[in-house]
C-alpha cells in the first residue's frame, strides 16, 4: 500500500505519501529467528523505523518506557512475563501504546484476553508480509486489526443480515456506507481479507476516513426460513403420533406375584444386545442377552500367541543346555526355531559373556587350558598379557620415579631445617646486638645529657661561650636522633628475619607434606 486516498471534511483526496511520517515500531518475540524476520520485513518499507528489539515481557516493559514506540510487535508466550500481562501493564501505564499481538496461537482464550487487555489487534505469525505491514499501519491509526481466520472468535454470527447490522449501528453516511456507532466509532470489513478495522473517537478525522460495504449473505435468509419450516413441520408430525406419559399419584406398593430369583450370567462380559423387555415373559433355555465375544476372541488369541512364545523359547533353551555351546549352535537355533528378537539378543548376549568368563579364567591361571581358546579368543588373551605386562613395568617405572622424588624431597627437607635452624641463630643474635647498640645508645645518650646539663650554668655565669653550648645541644639531639634510628633499624630487620624463619617453616611443611604425598604413592 505504497499510497492511499483518504478524505478531508471539505471532501479533499489527499495522497498519503506525500505526508510520509516515520512509524517507530518495537519488536519483543522470544524467538530470534522471528525477530530478525519482522525487523527485515519491517525495514524493508520507507515509513517504518525498528527502534528496538527484546525477547521477554520484562524486556517490552523496560523498552517502551526507554523509547515510546508508535506500535509494539509483541508475542504472547514469552518466558517471564508473557504478551497478556505485558500489554496490561504497559497500556496501564502508556494508555496511548499501540500494541499489535503476533502469535502462533489462534485459540479464543489468547484473542480476548490480548483484546481486553487493551492490545490494538490480534494476527497468526502466518500472516503474509504485506498483510502486517497494512495491520503495524493500520494500528498506528488507531484501528483495530483482526486476523481473517480469528473474525469468528471475537465476532460470533457474522452472517447476521443487514436490518440488524444497521439496528447495532444506527449511524449511516453516504459515500459509501461508512457506518459509525453512538460513540462515534467507525466499523469496516473488507470482503478481500476479511479483516475488521475500528476507528475510536479520538483518531477520526478525514485523512483516515474509509467507505465501507455490507453485503448481506445470499443464502442466510433462505437457510433460516428452511430451519423454521423443518422445525414446525416435525413438531406437528410428533405431536400426531407421539405417546405422551403421565405421572398419576396413588398410593400402594407393587410386589411382584411369586419369588423374585436372581439370574447370574456364567461369564462376565460387555452386553451387546438385550433380548427382553421388562415385564415379558420368558421360556426355559430361551436367550435373554447377547454378549460381544470380540474382547473374548482377542484375549483367547492374545494368550494363544503367548503359549506358542513360551513353548518356542523353551524349546531353544532346553537346545542350549543339551549341546555344547557354540556360537553356530546358537544361530542355527534361533533361525529354526522362530525365537523373537529380544531372546536371541540375550542369548547372543549369553554366549559372549561365558566366553569372555572362560577367557579371563585362563589369563587368572584357572584351570582351563589355553588349547581348549578359539583363536580371536587366543589373540585376545594375548593382546591383554601384553597390555599387562605393558602397564606393570610402566607402574614399576612411576614407582622409581617417585622414589627418587621422594629422596630428593628428603634432601630438600632437611636442608630447609638446616636453614631453619641458621635463620633462628641470626635472629637471636641480631635481637641481642640491637638491645645492645640500643643500651649504648641511651648511656651515651645520658652522658651527653649531664654533661649539658653542667655547662648550662657556666653559660649562664659567662665562663663558656653560647657557641659551646649549642654545640653540646646538638649533640644531644644527634644522639637522640641516632638511638631512635637504631630502633627503627633493629625493628626492621628483626622483622625481616622472623619473615624469613616463617617462609622456612612454611617451605619445610610443604616438602613434609610432600614427602607424605610420595610415600602413599609408592
Amino acid at each position: 500500500m505504497d499510497t492511499l486516498n483518504t478524505q478531508t471534511d471539505n471532501n479533499q483526496p489527499v495522497n498519503q505519501s506525500s505526508q510520509t511520517v516515520k512509524i517507530r515500531v518495537l519488536i519483543v518475540d522470544d524467538q530470534k529467528i522471528i525477530r530478525e524476520g519482522l525487523k527485515v520485513l519491517i525495514q524493508s518499507e520507507a515509513d517504518f523505523e525498528v527502534i528496538g528489539t527484546g525477547a521477554s515481557g520484562e524486556d517490552a516493559i523496560k523498552l517502551t518506557r526507554q523509547l515510546k514506540p508508535d506500535v509494539i510487535l509483541l508475542d504472547v508466550e514469552m518466558p517471564g512475563i508473557d504478551g497478556v500481562t505485558a500489554t496490561k501493564q504497559i497500556i496501564s501505564e502508556f494508555p496511548e501504546a499501540k500494541i499489535l499481538v503476533l502469535s502462533s496461537y489462534d485459540s479464543d482464550k489468547y484473542v480476548s484476553e490480548s483484546l481486553d487487555a487493551g492490545a490494538k489487534g490480534y494476527l497468526l505469525k502466518g500472516t503474509p508480509a504485506h498483510e502486517v505491514r497494512d495491520a503495524v499501519r493500520a494500528a498506528y491509526r488507531g484501528y483495530l486489526q483482526i486476523g481473517p481466520s480469528l473474525f469468528d472468535k471475537v465476532m460470533p454470527g457474522n452472517t447476521q443480515s443487514l436490518a440488524q447490522i444497521q439496528d447495532s449501528l444506527p449511524k449511516i453516511r453516504a459515500g459509501g456506507l461508512s457506518i459509525q456507532t453512538d460513540e462515534e466509532s467507525s466499523l469496516a470489513e473488507t470482503e478481500e481479507t476479511g479483516r475488521v478495522v475500528v476507528k475510536p473517537k479520538a483518531d477520526i478525522s478525514s485523512r483516515f476516513d474509509q467507505p465501507v460495504v455490507l453485503k448481506q449473505s445470499p443464502w442466510a435468509a433462505r437457510a433460516a426460513i428452511g430451519t423454521i419450516i423443518g422445525v414446525v413441520l416435525f413438531s406437528m408430525g410428533w405431536s400426531a403420533f407421539a405417546k405422551i406419559e403421565q405421572v398419576v399419584k396413588a398410593k400402594g406398593q407393587l410386589k411382584p406375584k411369586e419369588a423374585v430369583k436372581e439370574i447370574n450370567t456364567p461369564v462376565t462380559g460387555v452386553v451387546e444386545k438385550v433380548l427382553v423387555k421388562d415385564g415379558d415373559q420368558v421360556e426355559q433355555d430361551q436367550t435373554l442377552l447377547v454378549f460381544d465375544t470380540d474382547a473374548s476372541q482377542a484375549q483367547l488369541q492374545s494368550l494363544n500367541n503367548i503359549r506358542k512364545s513360551l513353548i518356542q523359547e523353551n524349546k531353544f533353551y532346553r537346545t542350549l543346555m543339551r549341546e555344547p555351546l557354540d556360537t553356530s549352535v546358537v544361530e542355527r537355533a534361533i533361525i529354526q526355531l522362530k525365537i523373537p528378537q529380544e531372546v536371541a539378543f540375550l542369548a547372543r548376549n549369553r554366549n559372549e559373556l561365558i566366553a569372555e568368563n572362560n577367557l579371563y579364567q585362563v589369563q587368572l591361571g584357572g584351570s582351563r587350558a589355553i588349547a581348549n581358546l578359539r583363536p580371536d579368543e587366543l589373540a585376545r588373551l594375548r593382546a591383554n598379557q601384553a597390555e599387562l605386562n605393558s602397564r606393570a613395568r610402566a607402574a614399576k617405572l612411576e614407582v622409581e620415579q617417585i622414589e627418587k622424588q621422594l629422596n630428593q624431597n628428603q634432601v630438600q627437607l632437611a636442608d630447609a631445617r638446616e636453614q631453619l635452624r641458621r635463620d633462628r641463630q641470626v635472629l637471636r643474635e641480631i635481637v641481642a646486638r640491637n638491645r645492645q647498640a640500643i643500651a649504648q645508645a641511651e648511656a651515651s645518650l645520658k652522658i651527653e645529657e649531664s654533661i649539658l646539663a653542667d655547662v648550662s650554668p657556666l653559660l649562664e655565669e659567662g665562663a663558656l661561650a653560647k657557641v659551646q653550648i649549642e654545640r653540646q645541644k646538638q649533640e644531644v639531639s644527634d644522639r637522640k636522633a641516632r638511638l631512635v634510628e637504631q630502633r627503627a633499624s633493629g625493628q626492621i630487620e628483626y622483622e625481616k628475619q622472623e619473615q624469613q624463619i616463617q617462609n622456612r617453616l612454611e617451605e619445610s611443611d610443604r616438602l613434609l607434606e610432600e614427602e607424605k604425598r610420595r610415600q602413599l604413592d609408592v
